[in-house]
């Protein structure tokens, strides 16, 4: 989904396509909507040059991933683009969103127009006002891999009643 807000916010809420089947067989089908929605921010951009841009969501890629980093342009700092991802440097740290087979991953992502991290316009957001919520009564512990992961509701058929298996996150956008 794509809206636009009265103060010239441009959010882009997106679900990218699973990984079900294997990360590379399935790897073109996210590297085509991070296409997609690169096209819609270099339309925006051209119509202002200034735009603010927020991409948020389920990606189901990591940060350092073909279709996030190249296909999207979405780096680790803003000075080596204009989308910045504000949880590249989480991900690098192995702290994460998901949790694969013990393995602590960002797959759900705020990624900003670089002039979101600018607190002298109309809106702002830094590094530090992006959270990953990892409370403890989202977690539960896993004896097959010795570590806590997000407390999912179903695996497969059996129901276990939790929210998710992944962390939820949070963003405080600043405006002025």
């Amino acid at each position: 989904g794509w809206v636009h807000g009265t103060h010239e916010l441009h959010c882009f809420v997106s679900h990218w396509p699973s990984r079900r089947g294997g990360t590379e067989a399935t790897e073109h089908k996210r590297i085509q909507v991070a296409q997609l929605i690169r096209t819609k921010v270099d339309s925006i951009r051209q119509a202002d040059k200034d735009a603010s841009i927020l991409i948020m969501g389920d990606l189901n890629d990591y940060p350092d991933n073909r279709s996030i980093m190249h296909a999207l342009g979405a780096k680790s700092d803003p000075s080596q683009g204009d989308l910045v991802n504000l949880f590249y440097d989480e991900h690098k740290n192995e702290e994460g969103t998901y949790n694969y087979r013990g393995d602590w991953g960002v797959l759900d992502h705020f990624i900003v127009s670089s002039n979101l991290l600018d607190s002298s316009g109309s809106f702002y957001t830094s590094q530090e006002n992006a959270w990953i919520l990892s409370h403890d009564w989202l977690m539960y512990y896993d004896e097959n891999y010795d570590d806590t992961k997000p407390s999912r509701t179903y695996g497969g058929p059996n129901y276990y009643g939790g929210y998710s298996d992944h962390l939820p996150i949070a963003l405080e956008l600043e405006i002025k």
